[in-house]
């Protein structure tokens, strides 16, 4: 790994971060696909997992008084049982495989976000389906946020609890899915490292974006966030190919 390798991967995790202060979903989303074409898809899964968990708990621990515990402990246990699922399908994919599967996961997030499709219903067996899908999806493309934003969007829940709901859910469910991923070899000590020496840059980003939330026009900026998805799909699917 270079140089530019590292400064691009730190920038990357930078963007996401502050993108996912703003917006209260995004970083595995806009990390995955770019991050996949930088250090490969296997390295950048690491990375993210081990990343996100640092992200997400400064959310989590700053918007507690936000948090539907409820729909917490049900997704995150339903998507811990359904993390070895996540590692069949990383181990049945090649590189090009992977880098086409997170492209797809990213565009079709966007395409659901884009459209405001909601779930009729934000009952436990929404929550369960959700944690199931979330818990496959961490430990393969790394994108498990969609799912989890669907079945909190459903319950009809504010921006702030939404957000302080998603990323208390990946605080809990992060260390199980890195678990996983250690015990299936796809961790490596250079993954460890590029994650620590992101932890300052992620404080900087996430404290100017968390300052910002609230303070912005929120639908306008998520419109402009699931643009960029799409452009970072469409460059990802284009590269894979």
């Amino acid at each position: 790994m270079t140089a530019a390798d590292v400064a691009l991967t730190l920038a990357i995790c930078a963007a996401a971060s502050t993108v996912q202060a703003l917006a209260g979903f995004g970083f595995a989303l806009v990390a995955m696909p770019l991050l996949s074409m930088v250090i490969g898809p296997i390295h950048a899964l690491a990375v993210t997992s081990l990343v996100a968990m640092v992200n997400s708990t400064s959310t989590a621990v700053t918007a507690r008084e936000h948090t539907e515990w409820r729909a917490v402990i049900t997704t995150s246990a339903a998507a811990i049982a359904a993390m070895p699922l996540g590692l069949v399908a990383l181990s049945e994919l090649d590189d090009r495989g992977l880098r086409i599967a997170i492209a797809v996961c990213v565009a079709l997030a966007a395409t659901v976000l884009s459209l405001g499709f909601r779930l009729r219903r934000g009952g436990a067996a929404a929550d369960v389906v959700a944690g199931l899908l979330s818990g496959t999806l961490s430990t393969s493309t790394g994108t498990s946020g969609p799912p989890i934003v669907l079945a909190l969007q459903a319950k009809q829940l504010n921006a702030s609890t939404v957000r302080a709901t998603m990323a208390t859910q990946f605080v809990l469910t992060s260390p199980p899915s890195i678990a996983f991923l250690a015990i299936a070899g796809k961790i490596e000590a250079n993954d460890v490292w590029l994650a620590l020496a992101a932890a300052p840059i992620l404080f900087v980003s996430w404290t100017a974006g968390n300052r910002l939330f609230g303070r912005i026009d929120q639908a306008r900026y998520n419109q402009l966030v699931i643009a960029m998805l799409f452009a970072i799909a469409a460059v990802s699917i284009v590269r894979a190919l």
